[in-house]
């Protein structure tokens, strides 16, 4: 794994900016592209250090427009089930139980 450095250290916050490279039998992967490539990553820009934004962008659109990871139709969210008196009690009371205090040792 190599990171490579674009033109700054960090950003305003102090973040280390890097642009992440694996070697591969096939050659090099630049594991942002890929994340960017797949949907499982959006592109942020911290001037001056845009050297492969383009790059990205144009990755970015590819799989928002294919309908990739972030950009696919979200799941449905999953109903909690309203708990009843007797789950509360079960609760409560298991909570008590682990708060119980343990031996004093002299």
């Amino acid at each position: 794994m190599t990171l490579e450095k674009d033109v700054s250290e960090t950003d305003r916050f102090g973040r280390l900016l890097r642009d992440i490279w694996l070697q591969r039998p096939e050659g090099w992967l630049m594991v942002n592209l890929e994340l960017v490539r797949t949907g499982f990553a959006a592109v942020s820009t911290y001037p001056p250090d845009v050297k492969y934004v383009d790059l990205l962008l144009a990755a970015q659109r590819d799989a928002r427009e294919a309908g990739a990871g972030l950009w696919g139709e979200q799941p449905e969210p999953m109903r909690t089930p309203t708990p009843t008196a007797s789950t509360a009690t079960t609760t409560a009371s298991a909570a008590r139980r682990r708060r119980a205090p343990g031996p004093v040792l002299g």
